[in-house]
């Protein structure tokens, strides 16, 4: 008898939380409201047969820089410049070129180099190495700023 009412009351529970759940409730002579959603309008991007650029605008992927690198100490030996747009430090602290991105190699003798070079238009900074071959091979490295059009450095 105690597990018949227990079962009993377990329905009772059990129908109560679903009425509940089931919403209902509320006043049954009132009209149910419209829940609309506003949908936006269809925005289309433009297109690229819309797009008319002046007359006057040009867009270079290439630009030309000066590149002016002078020694002013006798250098030993024969030397050579070369110049990269890709580099890194490694964990020593050594610039590490990438050498499929030399710009010049040229011999630097007699210490100067005057070039103009074409340079990416996102170009900021190259790696100048200069080696020289002489009793001992020395090589002096600096980073430079493309400003202006040009690259200059003294040494």
């Amino acid at each position: 008898m105690i597990k018949l009412n227990l079962k009993i009351t377990l329905l009772q529970v059990t129908l109560l939380s679903l009425f509940t759940g089931c919403g209902g409730g509320g006043d049954p002579e009132s009209e149910p409201q419209e829940i609309s959603a506003s949908v936006p309008a269809e925005i289309k991007p433009p297109q690229t047969k819309n797009l008319v650029a002046p007359d006057d605008f040009e867009y270079l992927t290439m630009t030309p820089v000066e590149l002016n690198v002078e020694s002013r100490s006798a250098l030993d030996g024969r030397s050579f410049i070369s110049v990269y747009s890709e580099y890194v430090r490694n964990q020593n602290n050594d610039w590490v070129p990438d050498f499929d991105s030399r710009l010049l190699i040229a011999n630097f003798s007699p210490g100067k180099v005057k070039q103009q070079l074409m340079l990416s238009a996102n170009t900021e900074r190259v790696l100048i190495q200069i080696w020289s071959l002489g009793e001992q091979i020395e090589l002096v490295e600096h980073e430079a700023l493309v400003e202006n059009n040009s690259i200059v450095w003294a040494f």
